[in-house]
């Protein structure tokens, strides 16, 4: 499907465009990193709780191409990745960030795909979960993970690692400051949260298009103030 979307097979480029494989480029060193992990979403998996389906955004797919482009011409190597925040919402992202750098790696384990990661790496249960709406249903969901040390070993053979502590005399680090106020909405507020439930839960059922994140900002900005809802000065 990739090669399909994705490919030049056939086609014929413009004579005057610049293109980046003639750029002479022999090396990829990309900061802030974590904006490509939202690569390749499951197949078989793709109701598992907790991982994220959504299709690969188009700035990771460039990334992947550039990236493969690179190793090849370099025996496999020349793709640097930093960030301070590898992996933050889902075990896919880690594999994911090292298919940029190394995805010989999990080849070498029969790992070709997102799917063929969640085999090997993680176990999965079914369990009851709440969903947007506030129902609760269940789900399969990621109960643990198995083969740690492969992964492990994989993911540290390729990453240099820095902790606070090991900065902290280059960088002053604040302590973080977490206050948190519980207030009870008030009747605007809790109609409008009560109408957005329902466009979650029409969402959930499959009788919307509506994407399922643009009713939780809508939730957010209710609870904050109905003004931000409705667009008001």
């Amino acid at each position: 499907k990739i090669e399909a979307k994705y490919g030049a097979s056939g086609t014929v480029g413009e004579k005057s465009a610049l293109y980046f494989d003639d750029l002479g480029v022999d090396a990829i060193v990309a900061d802030e990193a974590h904006a490509y992990k939202n690569l390749y979403p499951p197949d078989r998996y793709s109701r598992l709780k907790g991982i994220p389906t959504k299709s690969a955004a188009a700035r990771s797919i460039d990334m992947n191409w550039k990236s493969k482009f690179i190793r090849e011409k370099n025996n496999g190597r020349n793709v640097f990745f930093l960030t301070a925040t590898p992996t933050t919402n889902s075990p896919l992202e880690a594999y994911n960030m090292l298919s940029y750098i190394a995805p010989n790696e999990f080849e070498k384990m029969g790992v070709r795909d997102v799917d063929d990661f969640i085999d090997l790496f993680t176990r999965t249960r079914e369990q009851t979960v709440c969903k947007i709406n506030g129902d609760y249903e269940n789900e399969q969901v990621i109960a643990g993970f198995k083969n740690e040390d492969a992964l492990r070993n994989v993911f540290m053979k390729y990453t240099d690692m820095k902790t606070a502590g090991e900065v902290e005399n280059a960088f002053k680090i604040p302590e973080a400051r977490t206050n948190t106020h519980l207030l009870d909405l008030n009747p605007e507020q809790a109609d409008l949260y009560e109408q957005l439930r329902a466009r979650a839960e029409a969402i959930m059922d499959g009788h919307s298009d509506e994407h399922i994140f643009s009713v939780m900002r809508d939730m957010e900005k209710t609870t904050v103030d109905p003004d931000l809802y409705h667009g008001r000065e």
